[in-house]
């Protein structure tokens, strides 16, 4: 039986279609396992095709009043979610920042305080819902339980005049 060059590459070429077929349906069958198992699982089928865009977290929600009640007895910690730039500029008097674009800074976190202690996470406002949840899952899966979101955000929390502050970084 003769083969030409043609017949050898198509029969490669089905051969390569072939496993990366079972490659993805292997990864696909991983990360839908995966899924079920993870605490705070991502919404991956819906009857509602906006809903498979929404990440929520069962974490509880604070108002403006309950977030400066909890700033003032000064026992939960802040975390601004917005890019570094923007929190440099200001934020909450005493919060650190954790972006989604830096979330190398959790290790050190977890380093720094305990599982339980009560952790308020902010961004500029509401519409930057995803971001919170994503850092407040992210922050769920690696131990931490009291989380709670601040959803009014940076935004009401300055239009109300309560404490702010700067970060000067010092460029090298």
């Amino acid at each position: 039986m003769v083969y030409d060059k043609k017949s050898i590459w198509f029969s490669n070429l089905n051969t390569a279609l072939k496993q990366a077929a079972l490659i993805l349906i292997l990864a696909t069958l991983i990360a839908l396992t995966t899924n079920e198992f993870r605490e705070a699982k991502l919404p991956i089928f819906s009857s509602n095709s906006e809903e498979t865009l929404e990440l929520k977290v069962d974490c509880p929600l604070l108002t403006l009043e309950e977030a400066i009640k909890k700033y003032q007895e000064g026992k939960s910690i802040f975390i601004d979610a917005r890019p570094k730039q923007e929190y440099n500029k200001e934020h909450i008097k005493g919060a650190i920042n954790i972006s989604l674009e830096n979330l190398t800074d959790i290790l050190s976190l977890k380093e720094n305080i305990t599982l339980d202690t009560e952790i308020i996470i902010y961004s500029a406002s509401a519409k930057d819902e995803l971001s919170i949840n994503l850092l407040a899952m992210t922050l769920k899966d690696i131990g931490f339980h009291n989380i709670k979101l601040f959803l009014p955000g940076f935004s009401e929390w300055k239009k109300s005049k309560l404490p702010i502050e700067t970060t000067n970084e010092k460029k090298n």
